[in-house]
């Protein structure tokens, strides 16, 4: 019961690589309704790559492998296997300032593969990812789960975006340890309380507030 994912539909039917042509002719439906259904009942199924990410995630937990007949970017074939969000995306080197990018919201497509064990400790070891390789095979998880890819694969990384960040008003005792930390810098008093002030979109009165309450 395995789910082939396709690239984009050719604006011409004709333009359809020969490989696409027999796997459309292969499979007993093309994106059903049902596909949990269809699925479990063994069918082969295949599926345009716009908006996969829940089909992806479905037939995984259903244990159904996952292909891919590859289109013209191996980003985008990888993104569509990872079964992670897909709606809004980047794509970074290897090389890219991950300190950096542990903050994106969008979800992140590494044409190189960063060292796994630096990338965990950046941006978190159970931040979801997967790295998907020259054969198009996947290993979906954590990044504090994912083992390194064997150096000739050609691995392609996708990592899940940040986390949005909570919203809620730091405690008066936080903001009092930041202003003192910004002071033990070197900072003088007035500024660090207005950069404070500025990191929470607060008013600066409510930062020196704090900040002699906590004296």
């Amino acid at each position: 019961m395995p789910l082939i994912l396709l690239g984009a539909l050719p604006g011409n039917p004709g333009d359809a690589s020969p490989r696409l042509r027999e796997t459309l002719a292969a499979a007993e439906v093309v994106a059903p309704a049902d596909l949990a259904g269809r699925l479990a009942a063994g069918d082969t199924v295949a599926m345009w790559t716009a908006g996969v990410p829940d089909p992806v995630r479905i037939a995984v937990d259903l244990g159904a492998a996952v292909t891919a007949v590859p289109g013209p970017s191996a980003a985008i074939t990888a993104l569509a296997l990872s079964g992670l969000p897909s709606d809004r995306f980047c794509v970074e080197s290897g090389a890219a300032d991950l300190a950096r990018l542990a903050g994106e919201p969008r979800t992140l497509i590494f044409t190189e593969v960063p060292d796994l064990p630096a990338l965990a400790r950046a941006f978190g070891a159970d931040r979801p990812a997967a790295l998907v390789a020259a054969d198009r095979t996947a290993q979906r998880g954590t990044l504090g789960a994912l083992t390194a890819p064997v150096a000739s694969g050609g691995a392609v990384l996708v990592v899940g975006g940040a986390p949005p960040v909570s919203a809620g008003r730091p405690a008066d005792g936080e903001l009092a340890a930041e202003v003192a930390a910004l002071v033990a810098g070197g900072a003088d008093r007035k500024r660090a309380t207005l950069e404070v002030a500025r990191r929470h979109s607060l008013a600066k009165r409510e930062v020196y507030a704090a900040v002699i309450a906590h004296k």
